[in-house]
């Protein structure tokens, strides 16, 4: 482990351990601890490792009379994570197990717990089946790479649908694809739950400024009003 990583290492484990809000350390308090550690640390290098800390997510808070770990963060962090996935009624039961698994191995062993924990008291109507999910994970990744879909509509299922996706909305439960349809110049508005069989296309997409007043950017909030005035 290099030096650099090790004093953010040594650092983290003293702001989590030994502070809050009413306990603070400085940066020439923390100096002096590693030093006495054996680590050399002068406070330059300790407010570049705490800036590091703070990019990489964990919760520091600077305030004038030192660093502290916000734990209350980290809490609030997790009941959000947790409410997201039991809230995600696009999920199984058994995708929500895995995700929720998945979520917890990043990180530690105390927080993991938490996160569990907090996931069990809330309770969510999961899908009996993966086709939602489905559907969507390939409309996003096609939005993603600006790839062109296929799809079969659940009133027409003998006509298999190309269209370029530009985006993935969610309205009360209810997920929506704005695309073009091919061979159309102008958006359309599609529930997600209608269409069978999403398939990914190697053609890229039309460019939405073709089809759409947006030049650089495509606005899904402005768009999807354009179907329903009162979202």
């Amino acid at each position: 482990m290099g030096s650099t990583v090790l004093k953010a290492h040594y650092i983290l484990d003293i702001l989590k351990k030994e502070t809050d809000s009413k306990h603070r350390l400085t940066a020439a308090e923390l100096s002096l601890r590693l030093m006495k550690e054996g680590i050399k640390a002068e406070r330059r290098s300790i407010y570049r490792a705490v800036r590091a800390l703070q990019q990489q997510g964990e919760s520091i808070v600077t305030t004038r009379r030192g660093y502290y770990y916000d734990r209350i963060a980290d809490e609030d962090l997790l009941f959000a994570l947790s409410a997201a996935v039991t809230a995600a009624s696009f999920l199984t039961e058994e995708r929500r197990t895995a995700v929720l698994s998945a979520l917890s191995q990043r990180f530690e062993k105390e927080a993991a717990a938490l996160l569990l924990a907090r996931a069990e008291t809330l309770e969510g109507t999961p899908r009996k089946d993966d086709s939602l999910f489905l559907s969507l994970s390939t409309l996003s990744r096609a939005i993603d790479s600006r790839l062109q879909v296929t799809f079969l509509l659940q009133e027409a299922p003998d006509d298999r649908l190309r269209a370029s996706p530009y985006a993935l909305v969610n309205r009360g439960d209810i997920w929506l694809l704005l695309c073009t349809l091919s061979r159309e110049d102008s958006l359309s508005c599609i529930p997600v739950e209608d269409l069978r069989e999403v398939r990914t296309e190697a053609q890229p997409r039309r460019h939405f400024s073709e089809v759409s007043p947006y030049k650089t950017r495509f606005d899904a909030k402005d768009a999807f009003r354009t179907f329903r005035p009162d979202a």
